[in-house]
């Protein structure tokens, strides 16, 4: 069956423009009285805000809405949003289990897709995020929009001070849901990828707080925003190799709210553009743990101090506080000043018992037996002194681990710039190369 809104103008009522409201291709739901979404009492008190077109508008959403909740997960609801000035925006909603139970509150989730997925079907968006549907359904209940960009825009407007015209409708969907589902406003969360994260940096600048969580992958923002970002939780994905958005910018962006006391995550991973498939099916389940919880991720740091070009790598940090293999890599030869002796948790090792080199810029840890070393090592004056992180990351062309936790999924460092390493959760005691003593557990 199809429901449509009233196909009439938009009406003013009290100064807000009402828009209309089309809600489609949606079939084989049960009957709308067996699958009420609102008491009698705040039915009647929404349809009574406004004139007779509006509440036959939102009457008409409010039952079509109440059939997603048993949309299946892979295709949720196909809507259309029309602002009433011929303005369209194609979007997909997913409902949770329990949207309908009393005291029910979900948090709202966005997510912006790439240039590529642009058009007006109302089918390409869903591309890539099989997993951050999947989780929204199941172990993060969570309201999900999905909004489509017409051809040829942009999510972004950098430059001006409005909204860009499919930013606007979506900002306008986000309201409508949060009149008509229990939304849980603390926790609004936004994604996206490529074009996407272009749209999520600028929204987040435009409304510093609003969100509680941002997840952009391969696009930076703009670093005169630092401060409206730090409003945000962040964790920046991008790849170092990445010819199609560089990643110069996302770097600059990270120092920039890093530079004014902000706190943003940023994992640069090895690839290029099209990154974000193992990000949104998380196979560890971190990204969503961090992105719905505020569950700190367990990733080791690779921390350099300026002054003295030293390295201090902690690994309690890591799964299970322990690394088995590291690759770190620059990309100029004889860039690395290799240490005669590292320091394990303040301990004195002979290097060449720990590391072998290639050509002077590439330092490799690898321990057969896969048990590794847990602690902070410390490799004195490994790198040239002065660098900001934008060029430390600039001379980075590898830096991942592996942890016996997570066995081959390959991991990278939370690269700092700073004097002192931040303290790790929990002491683990020390080990070197053969075994590992009181190594803990991951939550899952």
């Amino acid at each position: 069956m199809i429901f449509s809104a009233d196909q009439q103008q938009g009406e003013q009522s009290g100064g807000i423009h009402h828009p209309r409201f089309f809600a489609c291709l949606v079939e084989g739901f049960p009957d709308p009285a067996s699958t009420p979404l609102f008491s009698t009492t705040s039915l009647l008190m929404l349809l009574t805000r406004s004139s007779s077109s509006y509440r036959k508008a939102v009457a008409t959403l409010t039952v079509a809405m109440s059939f997603a909740a048993h949309a299946s997960a892979q295709g949720g609801m196909a809507l259309t949003y029309d602002d009433g000035n011929g303005n369209v925006l194609p979007y997909r909603l997913f409902l949770p289990p329990g949207i309908n139970d009393p005291g029910a509150s979900f948090p709202l989730v966005v997510h912006l897709h790439g240039a590529g997925e642009r058009g007006t079907n109302n089918t390409s968006q869903l591309a890539y995020i099989n997993g951050l549907i999947n989780t929204t359904q199941s172990e993060h209940p969570a309201i999900l929009v999905v909004p489509q960009a017409m051809p040829n825009t942009r999510w972004d407007n950098y430059g001006s001070s409005e909204f860009s015209l499919p930013m606007r409708l979506t900002v306008d969907v986000l309201n409508q849901i949060e009149q008509l589902y229990p939304v849980d406003t603390s926790r609004r969360l936004i994604t996206g990828l490529s074009l996407g994260a272009f749209g999520t940096w600028d929204l987040i600048g435009r409304l510093p707080g609003h969100f509680a969580a941002a997840m952009p992958l391969s696009a930076g923002g703009l670093p005169a925003l630092a401060e409206s970002y730090a409003e945000t939780r962040i964790w920046a994905h991008h790849g170092g190799g990445d010819t199609v958005v560089p990643v110069g910018p996302t770097r600059e962006t990270i120092q920039a709210i890093r530079d004014i006391g902000g706190m943003p995550l940023y994992s640069e991973v090895q690839g290029g553009h099209g990154i974000w498939q193992p990000i949104y099916d998380d196979p560890t389940g971190e990204n969503y743990d961090w992105f719905f919880d505020n569950l700190q991720p367990e990733l080791a740091t690779w921390q350099y101090d300026p002054t003295t070009g030293s390295i201090k790598l902690d690994a309690n940090a890591a799964p299970g506080g322990s690394i088995f293999s590291f690759r770190y890599a620059v990309n100029q030869l004889d860039l690395l000043n290799v240490p005669a002796q590292v320091l394990l948790d303040g301990v004195a090792i002979d290097t060449n018992q720990f590391f072998s080199f290639n050509d002077n810029r590439t330092l490799i840890y690898s321990d057969p037996n896969r048990v590794g070393f847990t602690g902070v090592l410390e490799l004195p004056g490994l790198l040239p002194t002065g660098l900001g992180f934008v060029e430390l990351m600039g001379l980075s062309s590898q830096h991942f681990y592996f942890s016996p936790e997570t066995g081959t999924n390959r991991r990278f460092f939370n690269i700092l710039v700073g004097t002192e390493i931040p303290e790790p959760a929990s002491l683990v005691s020390l080990g070197l190369l053969g075994g590992v003593l009181g190594i803990g557990s991951r939550r899952r």
